[in-house]
């Protein structure tokens, strides 16, 4: 599966936010269920807010998920914590999310997507320091936040996030100066590309020997017409896409 997670000998399952199809997004809870429903891992997004604390979040604002018109950076922990999503879950920090994680004793694949640059570097140290970089990845489709992970640990595993047709490039360009091992690519690039220029794009980017993720891979076509040409699944309907991994899976072998 490339160099990237090389221990992993089949198709990984990560939780895109957690298992967010049933669950708030990147909350503790979703974190956990994602793995108690067959995932292999989860994704999840990290901010900083103004006081220098890294937190799991995805959207700049409150907006979507607590209806406040404020940005997370601007406000400090103790703001974060008066807030409830929905109306009753918090917004965990990434050192309660990786304590969450570091309970579950089985194998897992922590995607920890760095969404604010001036979170990378306290992002990774909080996960060394807990011992879990052989477990974890750091993605971004900020070439920014994964170079500065990179001045600081040559051997750290880094991928980058490919969003549109406008960054199809970058990845053969980060591979060389920054050794990423991973790309992590959008899944509105087939529809972008067509199918034939899609699947075309992505055996280059094995021809360079870096392992493929693609999000949101949620359906049963999409999990079947492009096997062969990714290594991670991230998804929102994790217990569905491990069952059909299964089936594809068996069929192969028959």
């Amino acid at each position: 599966m490339g160099n990237a997670i090389g221990r992993w000998r089949r198709i990984v399952v990560l939780g895109h936010r957690g298992y967010r199809l049933k669950y708030v997004e990147n909350t503790l809870e979703a974190l956990v269920k994602a793995i108690e429903m067959g995932a292999d891992g989860v994704e999840f997004d990290v901010r900083l807010t103004r006081d220098g604390v890294p937190i799991v979040f995805h959207d700049p604002s409150l907006e979507r998920l607590a209806g406040l018109r404020k940005l997370v950076g601007y406000l400090t922990l103790n703001d974060l914590e008066m807030v409830k999503l929905l109306g009753r879950f918090s917004i965990p920090t990434l050192d309660e999310a990786l304590d969450a994680l570091e309970k579950i004793t089985r194998d897992l694949l922590i995607d920890v997507e760095i969404k604010d640059y001036r979170a990378s570097i306290k992002a990774y140290k909080l996960v060394e320091d807990r011992g879990l970089l052989d477990k974890t990845i750091f993605t971004s489709s900020n070439p920014r936040a994964l170079k500065a992970i990179r001045e600081i640990s040559p051997h750290a595993k880094l991928g980058y996030i490919v969003r549109s047709s406008l960054s199809v490039y970058s990845p053969f360009l980060l591979q060389k100066e920054l050794n990423i091992q991973l790309a992590t690519v959008s899944l509105g690039l087939k529809k972008t590309l067509g199918l034939r220029a899609f699947k075309r794009y992505l055996r280059s980017l094995r021809m360079m020997g870096l392992a493929i993720a693609l999000w949101p891979l949620n359906s049963s076509r999409d999990l079947a017409e492009l096997w062969g040409l990714y290594d991670i699944a991230i998804t929102d309907n994790v217990e569905h896409v491990v069952k059909t991994l299964r089936k594809i899976t068996n069929i192969g072998k028959l």
